[in-house]
């Protein structure tokens, strides 16, 4: 692997070559893994922020639910 992918510190890019050498998968995998965790992590934050969301109370809503089954 590259000694400064992208501005990752070697130690973090040492980590996932001694994690890749315990688990098996490859250090690319590791890092595509990573990333695609990252980005779904991004896109749930930015649904969160979506003002266009209605927010529900959880105090009108828990019954609704709770009699769902």
């Amino acid at each position: 692997m590259a000694e400064d992918l992208a501005g990752v510190p070697k130690a973090l890019i040492e980590a996932v070559e001694e994690a890749a050498s315990q688990l098996e998968p490859s250090d690319a995998r590791i890092l595509r893994t990573a990333l695609e965790d990252y980005l779904e992590e991004c896109e749930v934050r930015e649904r969160l922020r979506d003002s266009s969301d209605p927010i529900l109370d959880w105090d009108e809503v828990r019954p609704e639910l709770l009699d769902s089954d």
